[in-house]
Parts: structure tokens; C-alpha cells; sequence
């Protein structure tokens, strides 16, 4: 629930906006990481190290839209701009 109160947007440029959010581990949620892909850990009690992550993470992809919301999105846009 942590991560759906953490989304946020930001106008990139004319006719793009930046939806995202700022928690550390929201890019592995939304594309997954494979064993060892972000380096190597000491362990503190033996010898040796161990992956980070130390096995594979799926995606859970918690943004994006479809093409039926991409349609209702500019419906939506439009609506408003054409009561202005």
C-alpha cells in the first residue's frame, strides 16, 4: 500500500509528463532484477559474498495504462480543455 500513496508526476516537456515514484526499491517492483545485478555484499560473520538481489526479482509493474486508459486519459484532457 506504501508504494500507491508515493506516486507522483512531472511535466517533462509539451506534451509529456514524468509519472514515477521516489521509493528506492520502485524500479525493481516495476522492471524485475536479475541475481547479482546490482553487485556483491561481504557477509560480516564468514568468508565470502553473496548476490544482490540474491535471486531473481519478477517485475511487478505498478504503472503504465493501457491503450483503453491512454484513450480516456486524452478524452479526459480534451473535456477539460474544451470547457476552459
Amino acid at each position: 500500500m506504501t508504494m500507491a500513496t508515493t506516486i507522483n508526476y512531472q511535466v517533462r516537456d509539451v506534451g509529456a509528463v514524468g509519472i514515477g515514484s521516489p521509493m528506492v526499491y520502485a524500479a525493481t517492483d516495476q522492471h524485475g532484477a536479475k541475481s547479482g545485478e546490482f553487485g556483491f555484499g561481504l557477509y560480516t560473520t564468514r568468508v565470502g559474498s553473496f548476490p544482490i538481489p540474491w535471486g531473481d526479482i519478477p517485475a511487478r509493474p505498478f504503472l503504465g495504462a493501457s491503450d483503453s486508459d491512454k484513450a480516456n486519459i486524452v478524452s479526459l484532457v480534451q473535456s477539460y480543455l474544451m470547457e476552459g
